[in-house]
């Protein structure tokens, strides 16, 4: 018989609630998954905090990874509807149980069915949303109810915001949130106007015989990209479609700010970036779920 373990990491949130058990039942044919959350210690406001999801007796190997995978899903989109970020980490060969604690490897891990060891770890760094073992059990049922494979692009944007929560500082955070929605950006082509008249001036720059080699192909490798939206416009568009007029104002304003700080090193004056940050996971947040579930790429 075989088990499967994930182990992750959390960023962004505290366990509150004095519960420390709960049972989740994820759509069929999953088996009901058991849960318990570890006590902090007391006084520590960032110690490890441990969430074990027992589930296991599974007749194969492949049958134990393909729930353990069901199982990483979820709690990687789990980390959306929390608001938290989750690192599922990299997977591991099918072996010997790994040792318990905050510094064991994180991933999926399929192993022989021991009943003290079927679990899934998280990490609990710098407190900032909070969460019970009901409201955690809610985003794994809903997370786990997608029931497909991402496509890479979402799967991609989807880890930059669980990996966002795990930066010591404001700027690297901005700066892969706005990431994370170019991920998602579609570049369609110019209008026809434009698209006209971006090729006049390559035929311009192919016949300019007053230019080294080097320059005119640089020069007509910019000029095709100008053949296609900006990702700036690229990335408006697809916020405005999945969130709004709002978020689209507030994904521009964030453009803007992560465009200064990337040329200049920081951000404009007297932009306070920890609440730019933060409003701008939120809408992140929003966008990848309205991504996901309208099943689009």
């Amino acid at each position: 018989m075989y088990d499967f373990q994930v182990t992750c990491r959390i960023s962004g949130g505290i366990i509150e609630s004095d519960e420390r058990a709960f049972d989740f039942q994820p759509p069929a044919p999953a088996q009901l998954v058991h849960g318990a959350v570890s006590k902090p210690q007391a006084g520590i406001r960032d110690s490890s905090i441990s969430l074990t999801l027992t589930g296991g007796g599974f007749a194969s190997e492949d049958e134990a990874r393909t729930a353990g995978e069901s199982a990483q899903r979820a709690a990687m989109l789990a980390g959306l509807l929390l608001g938290v970020g989750i690192d599922i980490g990299t997977d591991l060969a099918v072996g010997h149980p790994p040792k318990h604690g905050p510094g064991e490897v994180t991933g999926l891990k399929i192993h022989a069915t021991a009943a003290d060891l079927r679990s899934l770890n998280f990490w609990v760094g710098r407190p900032v949303t909070p969460l019970t073992v009901g409201s955690i059990s809610n985003a794994l049922k809903e997370s786990y109810a997608v029931g497909r494979r991402l496509h890479p692009k979402q799967l991609l944007a989807v880890q930059l915001y669980n990996q966002s929560h795990f930066h010591p500082s404001d700027s690297p955070r901005f700066v892969t949130l706005v990431s994370a929605i170019e991920t998602l950006a579609v570049r369609a082509a110019r209008d026809p106007k434009s698209l006209e008249f971006v090729e006049r001036v390559l035929v311009m720059a192919t016949d300019a015989c007053d230019l080294e080699p080097d320059q005119r192909a640089s020069l007509i490798g910019g000029l095709r990209e100008l053949r296609q939206q900006s990702i700036r416009t690229a990335c408006r568009i697809l916020v405005r479609t999945h969130c709004g007029e709002s978020d689209e104002k507030t994904f521009d304003r964030a453009y803007n700010i992560r465009s200064t700080m990337l040329h200049e090193g920081e951000p404009p004056p007297g932009t306070c970036l920890d609440n730019e940050a933060h409003e701008l996971n939120h809408l992140v947040g929003r966008l990848l779920v309205a991504h996901i579930n309208a099943g689009v790429i």
